[in-house]
This record gives structure tokens, sequence and C-alpha cells, in this order.
């Protein structure tokens, strides 16, 4: 029934979308890109309306005179109604098998993406540069593992703040939906946020002006090089990249940045 229920809507009429088998990988002819890009509307197939058609005649007329009551005509209903809920069911399905896939295809680079390590022989020769990072000499292990463990102690911290900052991001946004649009208050000035917003890379959220004071507060370099400190977290927050402004700007605060500036 999927193949059935997708089409895709492009130049030159309706074309059944091979990419709507959810039994083919995104590998296949299409391509890996095809499943993402393809659109797809809720209209009966050619073999949905064809039943229909039979449906409706059969049950008037000469026609349902032949059959003489030999056609159920609740079944028939029936089945029409399955096939309709089926095609209301197509989109979100085809979206969590996308889904699913992706989830698979992580797997796959995940372990594309792994370097298996090796000892070196006495007296081997490196083919190329790269092999010294897999191929070490076995007095080398106590170093490389010393190396490696400290690598996964800070990836694993890294993580962790960002799971933290998503969390923390995710419930800004539903404290935003429940509260309607209605203005926070800045945690420095205590003052209802009013024009751009600056949003810091931890996830904490302050007004313009005072974001704009703790920049001007810093000295040596690029404007874009330099660091602040945000006033809730103490994370360190690169002024160039890490602070994002969202929001009409007020004329004041667009007058305040040339001067900083």
């Amino acid at each position: 029934w999927g193949r059935m229920a997708g089409r895709s809507v492009g130049g030159g009429g309706d074309e059944a979308d091979p990419s709507a088998d959810l039994g083919r990988g995104a590998r296949g002819r299409t391509g890996r890109n095809a499943v993402a890009h393809a659109e797809v509307f809720h209209a009966p197939s050619e073999t949905e309306v064809v039943l229909e058609y039979l449906a409706a005649l059969a049950s008037r007329g000469k026609v349902a005179e032949m059959l003489d009551g030999r056609l159920d005509q609740d079944a028939a209903k029936s089945h029409l109604a399955m096939l309709e809920g089926m095609r209301s069911e197509f989109k979100p399905s085809r979206a969590y098998a996308n889904a699913q896939r992706q989830y698979v295809y992580s797997f796959d680079e995940l372990e594309m993406a792994m370097m298996r390590m090796q000892l070196r022989a006495p007296g081997e020769v490196l083919q190329h540069d790269h092999e010294k990072y897999f191929k070490i000499y076995e007095a080398e292990l106590v170093v490389r593992n010393k190396e490696l463990s400290d690598e996964k102690v800070v990836a694993n911290a890294d993580l962790s703040k960002a799971t933290g900052t998503l969390r923390y991001l995710e419930g800004l946004a539903r404290r935003g939906r429940e509260l309607g649009g209605e203005g926070c208050l800045c945690p420095v000035c205590r003052e209802d946020i009013v024009g751009q917003r600056a949003v810091l890379s931890c996830g904490h959220l302050f007004c313009r002006r005072c974001v704009l004071a703790l920049i001007a507060r810093t000295r040596g370099g690029r404007r874009q090089d330099r660091k602040i400190q945000c006033p809730t977290c103490r994370t360190p927050i690169l002024v160039g990249s890490e602070i994002a402004y969202c929001g009409a700007a007020l004329p004041e605060e667009d007058e305040g940045e040339g001067e900083d500036g």
C-alpha cells in the first residue's frame, strides 16, 4: 500500500515514487537523498479509485439486480475505509522509516570512523605517514593509552555539557510557548528584555545592552577574538562566534554598538 499511496509531485504529471517503497534502502537506484526530498500527497491510488467505482456501480442499477444481494456493502465500505486510513498513516510512517534508516546509517559511519591499532614490528617501515597513528611500538602503549584516556574524559565532559545546554534550550523554548511570547527578565539588570536578545553558546539569555557592556570591559586584540564570561554559569564565551542576537534592535542599541565597535 505504501507504493500506491506515495507519489512524487514534480514537473510533468504524477509519477509513482520509487522511493515510496519502504523496503528499499536509500542507497538504491534513486540515490540516498531522494527519500528526503520527495513530496507526498494524500491522493487515492488508481486501485482505490477503481474499487470505489466498482462498489458504487454494484450497489445500483442492473448490476445490483444481477448480483442479487451477493455483494456485502458493509464489507466494501469497511475495506475502502481501511485503505483511506492506510493513506493517512503513510506520511508519518514514512518519516519514521527515514528516521530509523538514518539511525542505522549512523552506526555504519561510526564503524567507518573507528581505527584498529596494532603493534609495529621491529624494523617495519611505514608506507604512509598516517600509519604512525595506529601502528605503534610496544613501548608506546602506556603513553598512548594515557593520551586516549584523557581525550575520552574531555570528550565525555563536552558531551555532557552539550546535552545539558540542549536540555536547557528545550526547556526555555517550552516555557516561551507556555508564556505565550511574554517578556522575560535579564539576569544582569533585572529588567524586561526589550529589543534584541543575546543568547550565549551555553544557552543563557540576556539583553543586548548588558552583553555589549560586558564586551566593552574586555581589552586587547580584535573584538571578535575577545572572550567574556557568562554571568550565570561563568562559561568562557568567544565574542565573535558564540553569541547570537535575535529580535529587532532598538535605535539606542544600534548606537551603543556603533560606539563600542
